[in-house]
C-alpha cells in the first residue's frame, strides 16, 4: 500500500474512485507508469498486478470457496419452481391462482351435512386444531377456502419480495463494493469472534469486536439492541424478510405457548431455524384435498394433473428457500474473506490536513477507510483496544492449546492400550 520515493517521502495509493485532493500525493498507480524514480523494477513489472489478483483469487477460494456451486443449486429449484407453476396454472409469483382444489371443496359443500366430516377430519387429523402453531379460526368450509386463498396469496407475495432479495445480494457479493465488504467485517449481528469460525449461539459479533460472556439474558439484549444500532451488512438487514417468508412457507408446531420446560431448561416448542423442513399447513391441506380428487373423468385427470404439479411447485418452494440459505452463508462467508484481505493489506496511518473532518462537514474519507486512516487523537484508544484485543486472543489461544494437548494426550494412552490389548 505504500513506498517511498526517492527523497524518503511517502507515497500513498489511493483509490481510483475516490481521487486525492489538491496537494496530496499522486496514486501509486501514475507514479509506476510515469516510471518515477525510487519505485524498484519488481513493483514497476506490469504483470505484478495480475498475479496479485491470483493470489487474491486463490485466498477467496480455499477461504470461501462454494457461492458459485450453491448458486447454480439454487438456480435449478427456482427452474423447477416455475416449471411446476405453470404446469398447475399459478399465477404471479407464487402458488395462489390454482383451482384444482375448489372443486372438491365444492362437492364436500353440497353433500348433506354440508360438508362438516370433511373439515372434521381435516381439522382433527392433519392439523391437529392448528393453523401455522395457532388455534383454527375457521368453523366452515367457506372459512378453509378463504383460508386458503390467503395464505396462497400471502406465500406468493412473500416469495417476490424474497427473490428479489437474494438477487441483490448477489450482486452485491459479486460487486463487493468496500463499503459493503468493510460493513460485514464491522457487523455485530452475523459473526463471531472467530474468523470464519460458526456465529455465537448466545450474541453475534463481529470479527474487530470481542463477544460477551458470563452475561445474564438482560444484558445480552441489551448489547443486541445496541450492536443493531450500530452497523448493520446487508444480510443481517435481509434476516426479518427470511424470516418472515419462512413462517410462511414451513410449519409450525407451536401453540400459545411458545416455550416448554424440558429437562430443567427452556427450549423451543416450534419448528423454527433455517433447518427446519416441515411442510406449512396450507400445504398439508392440500395434500389431503389432492386424494380426494375423482379418479375418472377427463376433468378428473386434468384436476390430478394440476394437483400433482402444485404440490410439487409447494415442495420445491421449500427446496429453494432451503438452498438460499445455504447461498446466502457463502456470501456472508466470502465477504467476511474480503475484508481480512482488506484488513491485511491496509495500512493505518494518520490522516494528511485534506483529510481531517471538520465539524459540521461531511467526512473527507469514505466509510471503509475509516478504520485504518485516522485521526491523531484516535491512536491512544485504538492502541488500547488493540492490547485488550491482543490479551483476550491470547487467552483464548492458550485455552485452545490445552484442549488439543489434552486431546492428543488422550488419544496417545488409547492408542497405547489398544496396542497393549493386542499383544495381550
Amino acid at each position: 500500500r505504500d513506498v517511498r520515493d526517492g527523497d524518503g517521502m511517502d507515497v500513498v495509493n489511493v483509490d481510483g474512485d475516490n481521487p486525492p485532493s489538491h496537494g496530496a500525493p499522486p496514486p501509486l498507480d501514475s507514479r509506476f507508469a510515469a516510471g518515477v524514480g525510487g519505485v524498484s523494477h519488481t513493483l514497476r513489472d506490469a504483470s505484478l498486478a495480475a498475479e496479485a489478483e491470483t493470489e487474491r483469487q486463490k485466498y477467496l477460494a480455499h477461504r470461501a470457496g462454494g457461492a458459485g456451486a450453491a448458486a447454480g443449486e439454487l438456480r435449478k429449484s427456482t427452474a423447477a419452481v416455475e416449471d411446476a407453476r405453470k404446469r398447475c396454472g399459478a399465477r404471479g409469483r407464487g402458488p395462489a391462482g390454482c383451482a384444482w382444489w375448489s372443486g372438491v371443496v365444492d362437492d364436500a359443500a353440497a353433500a348433506a351435512d354440508r360438508g362438516r366430516g370433511l373439515l372434521d377430519r381435516i381439522v382433527d387429523n392433519h392439523l391437529n386444531g392448528n393453523w401455522q402453531g395457532r388455534e383454527v379460526a375457521f368453523t366452515d368450509l367457506a372459512g378453509l377456502r378463504y383460508q386458503i386463498e390467503v395464505d396462497l396469496q400471502r406465500m406468493g407475495e412473500a416469495r417476490g419480495g424474497f427473490l428479489d432479495r437474494m438477487e441483490h445480494l448477489s450482486r452485491l457479493t459479486a460487486s463487493a463494493a468496500p463499503n459493503d465488504v468493510d460493513a460485514a467485517g464491522k457487523c455485530q449481528l452475523c459473526r463471531s469472534q472467530n474468523i470464519f469460525g460458526k456465529p455465537d449461539a448466545s450474541i453475534g459479533s463481529g470479527p474487530r469486536h470481542t463477544q460477551g460472556q458470563g452475561l445474564s439474558q438482560r444484558e445480552l439484549n441489551a448489547m443486541r439492541l445496541a450492536a443493531a444500532a450500530q452497523v448493520m451488512c446487508q444480510h443481517c438487514a435481509a434476516d426479518p424478510l427470511f424470516k418472515s417468508y419462512e413462517g410462511i412457507l414451513f410449519g409450525q408446531q407451536a401453540t400459545d405457548a411458545n416455550f416448554v420446560a424440558t429437562g430443567g431448561r427452556w427450549m423451543e416448542k416450534a419448528d423454527v431455524g433455517a433447518g427446519r423442513s416441515a411442510p406449512s399447513s396450507v400445504e398439508m391441506v392440500l395434500k389431503f384435498i389432492s386424494t380426494r380428487v375423482p379418479k375418472s373423468g377427463l376433468a378428473a385427470a386434468v384436476a390430478s394433473e394440476a394437483a400433482a404439479a402444485h404440490l410439487k411447485s409447494l415442495e420445491e418452494m421449500r427446496r429453494e428457500f432451503t438452498r438460499a440459505m445455504v447461498l446466502q452463508k457463502h456470501q456472508r462467508e466470502e465477504l467476511f474473506a474480503r475484508d481480512e484481505l482488506a484488513m491485511a493489506t491496509s495500512r493505518i496511518r494518520v490522516r494528511e490536513d485534506h483529510e481531517i473532518a471538520l465539524g459540521g462537514l461531511p467526512d473527507p474519507l469514505p466509510e471503509y477507510l475509516r478504520a485504518s486512516v485516522v485521526h491523531d487523537w484516535e491512536l491512544d484508544d485504538m492502541e488500547e483496544g488493540y492490547g485488550a484485543d491482543r490479551g483476550a486472543y491470547e487467552a483464548d489461544l492458550r485455552r485452545a492449546v490445552s484442549q488439543v494437548r489434552f486431546l492428543e494426550r488422550l488419544r496417545s494412552e488409547d492408542f497405547g492400550d489398544g496396542v497393549g490389548g493386542g499383544d495381550g
